[in-house]
């Protein structure tokens, strides 16, 4: 699968010597989950090329007339307009159904089953504290104002790794959002907190009592992309990713 650090104007040009179908996704950091989906998908229908970023994906959907090509579908994360409506120009991008496709990844797997009973109440209280922080985010974002949600969970947590640390929510100006968002986020964490903050902090508890060599957040990734789930939002992306690609062509998950 096909890598490049490209600007929309080289994707543009790659796509226009293209002959084959193509599905554009975002970046690289994913790239298990992407191999995952074209395993899905059949070698035979074609590509999954990465764009990069986001905003060279949502160039290249905008200025996707500008190439003669067979057959095109685009995949991108929600991200944060997970809580407000995707605008509707880009209504014919294949969306996550949660956060990111992370997220659709974790989503009806069992991955949770590897916590040991201190380990889970661990997460949970942590999980009680990320989602609350990740509200506050949630209400910035809301009301215009920037959001910083891209935090490595390691500079998040305190010495102890058993809590959030009091200065990173004070250099966030952190203050306690409403509880119906709180709520809004932590009912429905798979989905709503953002994929890679949840997978690292799964693997911090994990990494505190087990040893840092132990399940971290590439692997953890692995076992969810390679286990069955149910609900499966990655068999979902797919379906829409074919309907895409091939309008006429009717698709079954082998």
């Amino acid at each position: 699968m096909p890598t490049p650090t490209l600007t929309a104007d080289e994707l543009l040009a790659t796509l226009g010597k293209s002959g084959l179908p193509t599905v554009l996704v975002e970046g690289t950091s994913d790239v298990r989950i992407y191999r995952r989906i074209e395993e899905m998908l059949g070698w035979s229908r074609g590509d999954v090329l990465c764009c990069g970023c986001r905003n060279n994906l949502l160039q290249v959907f905008t200025r996707r007339n500008e190439v003669q090509h067979p057959a095109l579908a685009f995949l991108a994360d929600r991200d944060m307009w997970l809580f407000q409506n995707t605008p509707p120009e880009y209504n014919d991008i294949v969306w996550t159904s949660g956060y990111s496709i992370e997220n659709d990844a974790y989503i009806g797997s069992d991955v949770e089953r590897l916590l040991e009973s201190d380990e889970r109440r661990l997460f949970c209280k942590l999980l009680d504290e990320v989602c609350e922080w990740f509200a506050f985010e949630v209400e910035e974002f809301r009301q215009g104002r920037p959001a910083f949600v891209a935090r490595g969970i390691g500079g998040m947590l305190n010495d102890q790794r058993d809590s959030l640390r009091i200065a990173f929510l004070r250099e966030r100006n952190f203050v306690k959002p409403n509880p119906q968002v709180v709520s809004e986020i932590r009912r429905n964490y798979v989905l709503n907190l953002r994929g890679k903050t949840l997978f690292d902090l799964l693997a911090q508890v994990i990494q505190r009592s087990r040893g840092k060599d132990r399940f971290n957040h590439g692997q953890l990734l692995w076992i969810c992309v390679s286990m069955p789930r149910n609900p499966d939002h990655l068999a979902r992306i797919v379906e829409e990713l074919v309907k895409n690609l091939d309008p006429q062509e009717v698709f079954a998950i082998a």
